[in-house]
């Protein structure tokens, strides 16, 4: 019985093996993304006056016949051949002046190269099956491109309301383009890319012969495009409809007049444990925090610690309006309950919170200080939506004189008013970024008051880890269906996630926000595929430090101090008007005992390794200044931005330094 129960084994292991062998075929549909990067100015014999093409991403359609044939139970072999088209837009908006009505005003050129590529693409794969249902692809992609062409045009976008180009002679050509050219596009038909892409496949039916596919790839583009510095980046994203034939049963054919071959005999029952169990599935849950360095450390506890605190921050004295518009925006909310509002209520929040309450600011010190006038001066970003003749400068300042007019009661003839085009200091109008920046009131008052800096102190609580990441541990032999997490602290619902298929290997959790004290809950639940569900729990303690109990036990009590300094010029690192003032509050509160901590950060804008050394600049700049013996300076560049760069204050509250001072209080 023995035996028989190994061979009986050793056919089902073989059995599973031929069936995860099988081939499979199939059809993917969806799209190409492909990117075209450029560094040239001109194709060969096209006359251009372009200053030199960039990047530009285009989406087309893309069909193709796939097929895998194994050859470990881990490893196959692949291809896909079909319609992959690497066509795309190449642009380039120059700025630029030109006369319109004797005047000159801001005007946009718009370079283009539109090419039609046209590919059969053949790509050979190496597919591994890393791990479940998901499969790793590399190989080589080589598309044939027929009949490639381009049309190239250079078009006036701005104004949009007047403009037309010149020829050499100096004859106006009544036209708005020039350089228009289109016709075949001499470059190699050949385009060869290197490939990775990952598909999970989903089983449609219960024999497992039919599998949808989610599909996503990179390519990277070893040749270029007409015989200049024009390379294609074919990424692609799509489903794959999968068939996978059923494995033919083994056929033994007897020789004639010999007798039949003996059926193997029916295992008795002693043999039914070699049934496979239930499908299983095992849940459990680590908590960690994380290292400045990136690394995680094993959480066991939550420290919230009170300290006493001076919140410093600089003002920007500008509100920003959206395209077209002279409203404020809602993110500067109204106020509503006048004799409540103090600049005391503003301690803790972050520094662009304070910001968007600038207008209460300045009408509470407006009305403190009557005597004060504030100077209002709108301005726009010259397009073909905002336009001088628009007024639309001069009603921005007069809404903003309006909302301090009603809502703080100060009399308009101490709110002056002007418009001009651009601001006096203005962005860069060579990225939307910078042009949006230029959409704004500026403010300025003859009293230095009304615009100073924003000096708060009261007793503040910081969580010692303001994020909990939870790092899942799940053992299931069979396809993940579903999850979800919940984190409770004190009763009060902090976050819920939840998705579909295998968690990921790590959930942040932050769990900043009013700890008292008691138990941060985590509860996890998972299901797969065999019908069952597991549930996992952690809890971590919170430990509240109040100044009270500190000083009781006359051990860690300690002030802490936060600057923040702003308004650094676009690539400068130097030190001058607020910010001087700031350094010279920060040094009146270094003791020999402080322990003092800079950290500089950028926006956006401009490359990261340039931002990286810009930030280490700024951060080492102030740390100079200050002089004290234990100072951590560090440039954090575009890692960790402050706050949200897709708003023009952000990116301004972005530039900056910001300064923590942690000095021992003597008991």
């Amino acid at each position: 019985m023995k035996h028989i129960a190994l061979i009986y084994l050793c056919c089902a292991t073989m059995a599973v093996a031929q069936d995860e062998l099988r081939p499979r075929y199939g059809l993917f549909a969806g799209v190409g993304i492909n990117m075209h990067a450029s560094s040239f100015t001109q194709l060969p014999n096209v006359p251009s006056c372009c200053p030199g093409y960039g990047s530009d991403v285009a989406i087309v359609p893309s069909i193709m016949a796939v097929a895998y044939w194994p050859i470990t139970t881990n490893v196959l072999l692949g291809g896909r051949v079909g319609y992959a088209p690497l066509s795309g837009t190449l642009s380039r908006d120059e700025a630029t002046r030109v006369m319109q009505g004797g005047t000159v005003v801001d005007g946009m050129f718009r370079h283009t190269i539109e090419a039609t590529l046209n590919a059969i693409a053949a790509e050979p794969t190496v597919s591994w099956n890393a791990f479940d249902q998901l499969f790793v692809d590399a190989g080589l992609r080589v598309s044939y491109m027929f009949a490639p062409t381009y049309a190239q045009a250079e078009t006036i976008v701005s104004p949009a309301n007047g403009g037309t180009y010149v020829d050499a002679s100096g004859t106006d050509t009544r036209s708005r383009t020039r350089n228009v050219s289109a016709g075949d596009l001499a470059t190699s038909s050949i385009h060869v890319a290197v490939t990775a892409s990952l598909r999970y496949e989903l089983p449609l039916n219960s024999e497992n012969s039919l599998f949808l596919a989610p599909d996503v790839g990179v390519a990277y583009g070893m040749t270029s495009i007409a015989n200049v510095d024009w390379s294609v980046h074919p990424f692609h994203a799509g489903l794959t409809l999968l068939w996978q034939p059923q494995a033919t049963p083994e056929q033994h054919l007897g020789t004639p007049g010999a007798a039949p071959t003996p059926s193997v005999p029916v295992l008795p029952s002693t043999l039914a444990a070699l049934v496979p169990s239930p499908k299983m599935l095992d849940v459990g849950l680590g908590l960690y925090s994380v290292r400045d360095d990136g690394g995680l450390d094993t959480l066991e506890k939550i420290v919230v610690d009170e300290t006493i605190s001076e919140q410093i921050t600089a003002m920007l004295p500008m509100v920003f309006f959206d395209q077209g518009q002279e409203e404020i925006p809602i993110r500067y909310p109204p106020n509503f309950d006048l004799d409540q509002f103090s600049e005391r209520l503003l301690f803790g929040k972050s520094a662009l919170d304070v910001y968007h309450r600038i207008l209460d600011i300045v009408g509470k010190r407006m009305q403190e200080h009557p005597a004060a006038t504030l100077t209002l001066t709108g301005a726009i970003m010259p397009d073909s939506v905002e336009t001088v003749a628009s007024g639309l400068a001069l009603r921005r300042a007069e809404y903003v004189r309006d909302y301090l007019q009603q809502f703080w009661e100060i009399a308009p003839q101490r709110i002056p008013i002007r418009a001009r085009e651009l601001p006096e200091q203005p962005s860069s109008v060579k990225h939307e970024d910078g042009r949006a920046e230029n959409r704004r009131v500026d403010l300025a008052s003859d009293d230095p008051f009304i615009l100073d800096l924003l000096r708060l102190e009261d007793t503040l609580r910081t969580v010692t880890t303001p994020d909990v990441v939870v790092r899942p541990t799940v053992f299931s032999d069979t396809t993940i269906t579903s999850w979800s997490i919940t984190c409770i602290a004190d009763g009060k619902l902090l976050t819920t996630q939840y998705g579909m298929g295998q968690p990921p290997a790590s959930i942040r959790i932050p769990v900043t926000g009013g700890l008292q004290g008691g138990t941060v809950d985590v509860v996890m639940t998972v299901d797969n595929a065999g019908g069952r569900h597991r549930e996992a729990e952690a809890h971590l303690p919170v430990v509240l430090q109040t100044l009270a109990s500190k000083a009781q036990k006359r051990q860690g009590l300690k002030r802490i101090d936060e600057y923040g300094l702003i308004l650094f010029a676009f690539g400068k690192a130097s030190l001058e008007g607020p910010n001087a003032r700031i350094l010279d509050m920060i040094r009146q509160r270094i003791e020999p005992t402080s322990t003092v901590i800079v950290r500089g950060h950028a926006d956006r804008t401009g490359s990261a390794e340039i931002n990286l050394r810009l930030t280490q600049e700024r951060a080492e700049a102030v740390g100079n200044a200050l002089g004290a013996p234990r100072t951590d300076v560090r440039g954090m560049g575009q890692k960790n931005m402050l706050y949200d760069n897709d708003l023009p204050e952000g990116r301004y509250y972005n530039r900056t330094v910001r300064v923590r001072v942690e000095t021992p209080v003597a008991n």
